[in-house]
């Protein structure tokens, strides 16, 4: 075989090839550029339908933790199918039932989330409703409710939470109506009798009394409303100051099957309440069948240090086992004794030893008070910090470690405390009031303007709550944006609301509109342009008109009562004349 090309000249193996090598090079490099085009192109949506199928089965292994009671893991599944996927409904429903079993406020929040992903699910909006008001804000669970559809309303859910409402609103007719219908539609849930029962048990209607009491008792001799039922029996019997009838109804609730330690010590407190000569042997039982379980001999000791008895739990002690009594809970009962025995030495002692595990933040707090105490302030301070950052951020821990601090009248470590809670999201209500109350006292205005805001957050339907911002903001000279607009939407809602319209003239004022202002403000009734609050804005409206002499009288009725630094200063241009000067 010959070697030799067509052409006749010789050729080289590698030189025959090239042409071949060099088509497949452009191939390949075409390819490489179709691929990176796919990729550009399709690339983010396989990688949200990769995300869409991995959210979805962190929401299938959230789901099962939940129904497992495991609320740690469901929460971290959930929270990895939320960070895949934020719109997953699912997803942010588990949140939100994680935190309601926790415990916290923020469960309204993602309630709130799941609405705007799913407006209208009557599931989560009666879920938001109960949250809401369990948070402490009313007007947000009627605004969830208001959302449901009409034919979503027949349900004894609904009619259960619409009666919790109206009882906040201590509209008890419209709350046993809520919960007669409720018992209707759902005869085999005895909470619902139970509700209207408790209610009705304090009518004036004799007969509405006598058939509550009835239902009561029979309520009492069924296994699921037995515990609920008898704590009713018992504070009427409290109340109306039925000694024989409190304790028969106490001894039938600390004996009933399934009682608890806490049911027992309900028994012991009536005895003592009575001071019947039951009481110390009951007291002495308690005492041995609480040695052999620490959580029982922790609510026992605790139970004495507010009852009066630290010094007979001082005498306790001496005779305790010592193992038992340095470990939690139980040190911690042992530390509040010391505390209220003021023996601040021998608290020191036994609190600077060992390890108290989760809560070793109390155990730092308590270092903390025992140096304070003996006049050691620098290691108190340097322990209280140790507490603090023991704390985690965790808000239940914060919340504890705040009422400590106001325990011990420690009213600025505990204020810092509950503003570090706030930034956790978990705030309930009664640490925004708290805050708020702590804020007033020292006419702190930039204080309640950011707890304003913050309870506008969690209760954006309520009046007060807006209305506190806007005003606020506006007093203030705040530059956040929507101010007005509040200001305006508030006027129109509540066109009778004495602070709603003070707000929204001085909203006009700030906008230099005093005329306007001064429309608004006669809107009011003679008797509420008299109230300070009120009186004092409508003479600073009158001497920004020019009319001096008719803003007199106003001014000296607004410098009465609680006044900000900022309205004295506004009182004080105004009564200098010309509003020009009040302007600036």
């Amino acid at each position: 075989m010959s070697d030799a090309s067509p052409q006749g000249g010789d050729l080289k193996w590698g030189e025959m090839r090239t042409p071949w090598l060099r088509r497949r090079w452009v191939w390949a490099a075409l390819i490489v550029v179709m691929l990176a085009g796919f990729a550009m192109v399709a690339g983010p949506r396989l990688k949200r339908a990769y995300d869409r199928r991995s959210a979805t089965s962190a929401v299938r292994r959230a789901a099962e933790a939940l129904a497992k009671g495991d609320i740690q893991h469901a929460m971290l599944e959930a929270r990895i199918a939320y960070n895949l996927n934020s719109q997953d409904v699912e997803a942010n429903r588990i949140i939100a039932q994680c935190l309601e079993a926790a415990g916290l406020p923020a469960a309204q929040e993602w309630r709130r989330r799941v609405d705007a992903l799913r407006p209208g699910d009557a599931e989560n909006l009666i879920a938001w409703a109960k949250d809401s008001l369990t948070a402490g804000y009313p007007d947000t669970a009627t605004d969830a409710l208001g959302k449901l559809k009409p034919e979503d309303r027949n349900s004894a859910a609904y009619h259960d939470i619409a009666g919790r409402i109206a009882i906040t609103r201590r509209d008890e007719a419209e709350a046993a109506s809520h919960w007669k219908e409720a018992a209707r539609l759902d005869p085999k849930v005895e909470r619902h009798r139970l509700n209207l029962a408790v209610l009705q048990r304090k009518s004036a209607d004799g007969a509405a009394r006598e058939e509550a009491m009835e239902a009561l008792r029979e309520l009492a001799a069924k296994p699921d409303s037995a515990h609920a039922a008898q704590r009713a029996l018992l504070a009427d019997a409290l109340a109306r100051g039925d000694g024989d009838r409190a304790k028969e109804a106490v001894a039938a609730l600390a004996s009933a099957p399934g009682a608890t330690f806490q049911d027992r010590l309900s028994h012991l407190a009536v005895l003592q309440k009575l001071k019947d000569p039951g009481f110390s042997p009951l007291l002495a039982r308690l005492r041995e069948d609480a040695l052999a379980k620490p959580p029982d001999l922790f609510q026992l000791l605790s139970w004495m240090n507010k009852h009066d008895l630290s010094l007979l739990v001082v005498e306790w002690l001496r005779e305790l086992p010592r193992d038992v009594l340095a470990h939690p809970p139980v040190c911690m009962a042992v530390a509040d004794t010391r505390t209220r025995a003021k023996d601040w030495e021998t608290l020191l002692r036994e609190v600077e030893i060992g390890k108290w595990g989760a809560s070793e933040f109390v155990r730092h707090a308590y270092e903390s008070l025992a140096q304070e105490r003996q006049n050691e302030h620098d290691a108190s301070v340097a322990l209280w910090k140790q507490a603090v950052t023991a704390t985690e951020q965790r808000p239940e821990r914060l919340e504890a470690l705040a009422q400590l601090a106001f325990d011990w009248h420690w009213e600025d470590r505990g204020t810092e405390l509950l503003w570090k809670l706030t930034a956790t999201g978990s705030a309930p209500r009664k640490v925004l009031d708290k805050l708020w109350e702590a804020a007033a006292r020292t006419r702190n205005t930039e204080q309640m303007r950011t707890i304003s805001r913050l309870r506008m957050k969690a209760d954006p339907r309520s009046i007060e709550a807006r209305n506190n911002f806007a005003f606020l903001s506006l007093l203030t000279r705040s530059t956040e944006g929507g101010i007005h607009e509040i200001a305006d939407a508030l006027y129109n809602e509540a066109p009778g609301n004495p602070e709603a319209v003070a707000t929204y003239a001085f909203s006009l004022y700030r906008r230099e509109k005093i005329a306007e202002a001064l429309t608004a403000m006669q809107t009011l009734k003679p008797e509420q342009l008299r109230e300070p609050p009120v009186a004092r804005y409508l003479g600073i409206f009158l001497s920004a008109a020019g009319r001096d002499a008719d803003a007199a009288e106003s001014l000296a009725l607004g410098e009465k009562g609680f006044i900000f630094p900022e309205e004295t200063e506004l009182i004080r241009k105004a009564k200098a004349g010309t509003p020009a000067k009040q302007k600036k």
